[in-house]
């Protein structure tokens, strides 16, 4: 779902350092950094790809590696110019989702366990 989100002024700091846009990366060896936008509580943008999600920065990582972006790239997320979140590979944050029970991370699709239910014999409590 593509929604406008508005342009943020660009941050004071050594050229080229947060304002890589490309995540083909110059020379081998060399980590590139994309840099995204968060917008509301749900919204994440970078490299004209728009993403709304809960886990917003883990399905724009999805997004741009299915994209075809190299997976090895860093991916720094800003509010407000503001650098709020550093995934360390945008390949390793795909495969991750916010684990169930509000802390941390867990890979993606390994569900969590629900707690067993107690057995109810038939004919009563």
């Amino acid at each position: 779902m593509d929604m406008p989100v508005k342009a943020l002024p660009r941050r004071a700091c050594s050229p080229g350092k947060h304002d890589r846009q490309s995540s083909k990366p110059k020379s081998p060896g060399l980590q590139t950094t994309i840099r995204a936008e968060l917008a509301g509580a749900n919204i994440s943008v970078a490299l004209g790809i728009t993403v709304e999600a809960n886990a917003p920065v883990l399905e724009l990582c999805r997004k741009l590696v299915s994209a075809g972006h190299d997976p090895g790239s860093r991916l720094e997320s800003f509010r407000d110019n503001v650098l709020c979140l550093i995934v360390r590979s945008i390949g390793e944050g795909a495969r991750l989702e916010i684990d169930g029970h509000g802390a941390g991370f867990r890979p993606v699709g390994s569900g969590g366990i629900a707690s067993p239910m107690r057995q109810i014999e038939r004919g009563g409590l």
